[in-house]
């Protein structure tokens, strides 16, 4: 009886066969009689898994436009080892029998080759639900520590990453202001986008003409810390790629400037990031600039996303927002909501 096809499937048929892709993950890591958790399918998709010797996360990739690819997923993984050998609590991949950490995985019924990593499981709760003032700090001084080690690293082999040096860093077509008006995008909203844009471009230009890039972590938010015993682990390389620090802090602080306390968040953030390294902000206004970058970046991933991969977003919502949040920092105030 032929299967039926993957994106006709429900979500709980979706991961119900995405399960078994995990499954064999951890038999080719000798990984036996696991019991399998489903965590989310938010982009990547995750299972946690049980066993005699241990706890793990598996991590299935997606298919499409915005999958990553096995030299970037390397990448991660060494720049992983470094940061665990530099004393920094980071996720730790298990290899398979063969040595590999990365395992491209093909099942029928599933759409495409998925990359598949197992981790061992670092035990926390998410920095988003403990903002205090102390963490807040020590969530700037860990984006100090990754930015201060990342300028002394390389990936092996130095594979094909992203690249921030340009508007949209991921390896995808660009397509937000490819199609003029539409729907979506009426004069107006195109408009402020595009002076976002152009503005996000002249801070890319200075860089470049100063800076070195470094390896950033790409999508270091408050759901991608981990707080354990007073302690912060960041988890969720995928996104690695070059650019600069002041790309990597506006991208984090995107998620967060919507709050009417951001003034207090960022105050923190800097006081702990200055614990360890300069603030990485060359000229007034650029953190502002990068966290509207960010903005932008998203709309442009939205544009080209499945039904099956946007889920429930709201996509009038979130472009309707993506332009008040844009034109309040092009206005030089803050947004709400």
């Amino acid at each position: 009886m032929p299967l039926r096809p993957f994106d006709q499937l429900t979500r709980l048929g979706r991961i119900r066969r995405l399960a078994s892709i995990a499954r064999r993950a951890l038999d080719e890591r000798g990984i036996d009689e696991a019991s399998l958790r489903f965590l989310t399918d938010d982009t990547n998709i995750l299972f946690r898994a049980r066993a005699a010797a241990g706890t793990f996360v598996v991590r299935i990739g997606v298919h499409g436009p915005i999958a990553h690819s096995l030299p970037e997923a390397e990448a991660e993984t060494a720049w992983l080892a470094a940061l665990r050998a530099s004393g920094l609590t980071v996720p730790d991949p298990v290899p398979d029998l063969t040595g590999r950490l990365v395992t491209p995985i093909a099942l029928r019924g599933v759409d495409g080759e998925r990359l598949v990593v197992v981790f061992r499981w670092i035990p926390g709760g998410l920095l988003e639900g403990h903002l205090s003032r102390a963490n807040l700090a020590a969530y700037g001084a860990l984006a100090a520590r990754l930015h201060r080690h990342a300028g002394g690293f390389r990936p092996p082999g130095d594979p094909p990453l992203p690249r921030y040096d340009h508007l949209f860093p991921f390896d995808q077509p660009e397509v937000l202001f490819a199609g003029g008006n539409t729907p979506l995008l009426p004069p107006r909203r195109l408009a402020v986008f595009r002076a976002a844009a152009e503005r996000v471009t002249e801070a890319i230009t200075r860089l470049r003409a100063t800076q070195p890039m470094r390896l950033l972590h790409g999508d270091l938010h408050v759901w991608n810390v981990l707080l354990h015993r007073g302690r912060l682990a960041p988890i969720d390389f995928e996104d690695l790629m070059w650019g600069w620090p002041v790309q990597d802090i506006g991208t984090a602080l995107y998620y967060l400037q919507h709050r009417p306390d951001f003034p207090a968040i960022l105050g923190d953030f800097r006081r702990g990031y200055e614990e360890v390294a300069p603030w990485p902000e060359p000229a007034p206004g650029d953190l502002d600039t990068f966290i509207a970058g960010r903005a932008l970046v998203l709309a442009n991933d939205v544009l080209q996303m499945s039904p099956v991969d946007l889920g429930e977003l709201d996509v009038p919502e979130f472009f309707a927002r993506a332009e008040r949040r844009l034109r309040a920092t092009l206005e030089g105030g803050r947004f709400e909501g």
